[in-house]
């Protein structure tokens, strides 16, 4: 893939896995590697992980939007930092900058090494980049 196409695959796998609170297994299996690894604030999550981690994030949002602010394609990684904007079930507010490089192998993503940062929520918030 040329870099565009990199950055359009990682971008739109970002928005369909994280803003659509009904992602499907076919989803993830769209744009994950069943040999995906996620470091992600000192834990190691693997491609049932992610998709246990993804379903309790969901199990307390109401909705969430992503923001780009800086998406860098080199070769088959992607750098991504982007701002996420979410509102809890319970009408609570959660906004977190992501920080995280991307790497992909044979069109699907096998590896993403990231930082999550809660600028706004509640205490109970802190591991949402992470929650199990």
């Amino acid at each position: 893939m040329l870099p565009s196409e990199i950055k359009d695959f990682v971008k739109n796998a970002l928005v369909d896995v994280v803003e659509d609170m009904a992602t499907t297994e076919e989803t993830y299996a769209r744009y994950f590697s069943k040999k995906y690894i996620q470091y992600v604030d000192g834990k190691t999550l693997d491609y049932h992980k992610l998709i246990s981690h993804m379903k309790a994030q969901k199990s307390i949002l109401r909705s969430a939007k992503i923001t780009f602010k800086h998406l860098i394609a080199e070769g088959n990684k992607v750098s991504s930092t982007h701002v996420v904007d979410a509102v809890k079930k319970n009408g609570g507010v959660i906004k977190a900058q992501v920080n995280a490089l991307i790497e992909l192998k044979d069109d699907k993503i096998v590896l993403c090494d990231e930082l999550t940062f809660l600028i706004e929520g509640a205490k109970e918030d802190e591991n949402i980049g992470s929650c199990s």
